[in-house]
């Protein structure tokens, strides 16, 4: 499989999220404490390459599943993906055998001020890495959204569909 220019463009947290668990904890063959004993974190300034190494690599558009591929990323975005493609010197690694590597997931009816700012890194670890706000007050939603893009915050992308208004009439 070759890396297209248009996937080169692609943001990574936009576009892969890493399942932390195995297909034996996905299927329900392993308890949920043993996938978490699993979880590794990896520092990478984003300026770092990063390789994901034999992952199973899954195509939505197809369904059809890619094993024992590398994803290698440079500055943030995705520079190769094959199975025999060389990891730039110096490249973060990271062993994805057993795992599965997806387009990042979206939640497309979320409340951030019901749930908190001090959820947020929730989201990216079960790999969602954006959410469709239905209704946060703008003086909440909006500061929040630019405190992630400013990166004073780790979240996912935040889409605020319809905040509220004191003055808007209710539907």
């Amino acid at each position: 499989m070759n890396c297209t220019a248009a996937a080169r463009r692609l943001s990574i947290p936009a576009v892969l999220a890493l399942l932390v668990s195995a297909c034996g904890a996905a299927c329900g063959n392993a308890p949920a404490a043993e996938v978490v004993a699993e979880q590794r974190t990896v520092s990478a300034r984003p300026e770092d390459s990063v390789a994901i190494t034999n992952v199973t690599l899954v195509d939505v558009v197809s369904g059809s599943r890619h094993t024992a591929t590398t994803v290698v990323t440079k500055a943030g975005e995705i520079a190769d993906i094959g199975r025999a493609i060389s990891v730039p010197p110096g490249a973060v690694r990271v062993d994805g055998t057993g795992k599965f590597l997806i387009p990042g997931l979206w939640d497309m009816h979320s409340h951030n001020q019901a749930s908190g700012a001090e959820l947020l890194d929730l989201f990216l670890a079960n790999g969602v890495v954006g959410t469709r706000d239905m209704g946060s007050d703008l003086e909440f939603i909006l500061p929040l959204r630019d405190r992630i893009r400013r990166r004073e915050l780790s979240g996912p992308e935040i889409v605020a569909a319809r905040p509220m208004l004191d003055n808007a009439p209710a539907d």
